[in-house]
């Protein structure tokens, strides 16, 4: 009797996970460790266990799974993913790690680019037989325009603009993304390493996710016809 009782909770188990893979993904997530101050990644379990299993990390932080949705997934610090990656009911999300030095990062490039906005648009204003004298750049306050940083324009071209379509994968996007940036990019200005990219695209995807739409400011911007013809 108990073993028939067993087999068909696994049974509806199983139906009920099937008829929520098209949501899984949008259930929603645990708060990020000490508020995304540390290097973190969410780690999903794909097994069919009923009950929440607890699990310790080479942290000694102390980590409860389950197969329902609400327990499935949850961020896990840079130190515990390998006992993770050991296990064969888990997977880590690579896209949605937290890197506590990407907000630094991502101001950085968004001055850069802002400088170079501003350098532009003066000199097309003034006549060539004038001396340009570069304006310094304006005091803002309340930090940076939202929208205006790589990790935005990141996310609208591979989610928007379908890159990771084009190329077969977003690894190849990636590598094609970071030639154009190096190629397009003075000199003078920061390109950030290649294993930066994934977790630039996935902060501004997941402001993106709150707010309902493509958090790049110039959305729609078509893909560049470098990366296009690549």
């Amino acid at each position: 009797m108990i073993l028939a009782l067993d087999h068909f909770v696994l049974g509806l188990l199983c139906r009920y996970r099937l008829g929520t893979a098209a949501v899984e993904d949008e259930a929603p997530l645990s708060r990020p460790i000490d508020n995304g101050q540390v290097d973190q990644t969410v780690v999903e379990y794909a097994g069919n266990r009923l009950g929440a299993a607890t699990y310790r990390g080479l942290s000694g932080r102390q980590y409860r799974f389950s197969a329902f949705p609400s327990d499935s997934k949850q961020y896990v610090l840079a130190e515990d993913l390998e006992r993770f990656r050991s296990l064969v009911d888990f997977r880590v999300l690579d896209e949605t790690r937290i890197d506590p030095e990407e907000e630094k990062l991502r101001a950085l490039v968004a001055e850069v680019l802002d400088q170079r906005g501003a350098m532009t648009a003066t000199t097309e204003a003034v006549p060539a037989d004038r001396d340009v004298v570069p304006p310094r750049p304006a005091q803002r306050r309340g930090g940076r325009p939202p929208g205006r940083g790589l990790g935005a324009w990141l996310d609208c071209v591979m989610t928007c603009g379908r890159l990771g379509e084009r190329y077969g994968s977003s690894k190849e996007a990636y590598d094609a993304i970071q030639d154009y940036l190096e190629e397009h990019t003075s000199a003078d200005q920061y390109v950030p390493p290649r294993a930066r990219l994934a977790s630039m695209r996935s902060y501004a995807r997941r402001k993106g996710e709150r707010a309902g739409r493509c958090v790049w400011y110039r959305h729609p911007e078509p893909v560049p016809p470098e990366l296009i013809s690549a």
